[in-house]
């Protein structure tokens, strides 16, 4: 149970620390996750190198917009073209 706490309290810092990284970057385009084209294949998941991808219960992707720096990698990695990009 303490290492379950010690990694959940590491996870909150490094979001904290990614957050803070994220608010001096100007964005231009956001990424836009089109839910009816989407096949759960996690690819945008797996290959977000920011960690701003997220999973809900149904397992649909779901980006975290304070983490994400706008660098579309995840709608450059996606097989079905569920993700648009949205002007910020």
């Amino acid at each position: 149970m303490v290492k379950k706490k010690k990694v959940k309290e590491k996870i909150k810092e490094t979001n904290k620390k990614e957050i803070e990284k994220t608010e001096k970057i100007k964005r231009i385009f956001i990424p836009k996750i089109i839910l009816n084209k989407c096949t759960k294949c996690n690819a945008c998941w797996i290959f977000c190198p920011h960690g701003a991808i997220s999973l809900n219960e149904k397992g649909e992707p779901v980006i975290n917009y304070d983490l994400c720096r706008g660098c579309l990698i995840c709608l450059r990695e996606c097989p079905e073209s569920a993700i648009e990009e949205e002007r910020e």
